[in-house]
């Protein structure tokens, strides 16, 4: 049996996808509104860091720009489309257009302490973690 993990996120990124495309084709591509697609994000804490891993493939370092608040992230950009002339175009399936992520830090972490490292079209942003703000573990103890 064949087991398919869905995340509410993805099914969510792809009817907005979906949604932007119908615009395009009914009113033309100046009407669509600001945000053209929603990268792919993680989080997890990890080695004494919060850790925000966005997917930005296709997207050019320098036109993105990281904005840390006092318990906000925000990852912003855009991803620009190759010039193809509009007759040329047999199908588009990749989002294209500016980006915003924002994310609600958990309490007690020091955005301005973030550290961003881009590598191989992933953007990772650490943000260090006081040892008491970290996750326990908690033991189950089995009753007699």
């Amino acid at each position: 049996m064949l087991v398919r993990r869905t995340s509410p996120f993805a099914e969510i990124a792809a009817l907005q996808r979906e949604l932007s495309n119908l615009f395009d084709r009914i009113f033309g591509s100046e009407t669509t509104a600001d945000v053209a697609f929603v990268p792919a994000m993680d989080a997890y804490f990890a080695d004494g860091h919060f850790v925000v891993r966005l997917d930005l493939a296709g997207v050019d370092p320098k036109a993105v720009e990281i904005l840390a608040g006092p318990n906000t992230l925000t990852v912003r950009g855009e991803r620009k489309a190759p010039e193809v002339p509009r007759d040329d175009v047999v199908m588009i399936g990749i989002p294209y257009g500016r980006f915003e992520r924002t994310l609600t830090l958990p309490a007690g972490l020091d955005a301005a302490q973030a550290r961003a490292q881009w590598r191989d079209g992933i953007l990772e942003i650490r943000v260090p973690v006081e040892q008491k703000l970290l996750p326990k573990k908690v033991p189950v103890e089995l009753a007699a």
